[in-house]
């Protein structure tokens, strides 16, 4: 069962370092909303750990 299911995709836009996401306020919001993080780059893209478990997209 979907906890959302007519909810829109929510799009997440990283413009700075992605660690400062692994605070325990900034999880809670993205565990629950689960949006997809997008990232400038491969190198923006791992500086957040946790890029693995979210929907995620590289914009060049």
């Amino acid at each position: 069962m979907s906890l959302v299911p007519k909810g829109k995709p929510i799009l997440f836009w990283l413009h700075n370092r992605g660690n400062y996401l692994l605070k325990i306020k900034n999880l809670e919001i993205l565990i629950k909303r689960y949006p997809t993080l997008i990232f400038s780059g491969n190198y923006h893209r791992y500086t957040f750990y946790g890029w693995p478990f979210f929907k995620n997209l590289i914009i060049p």
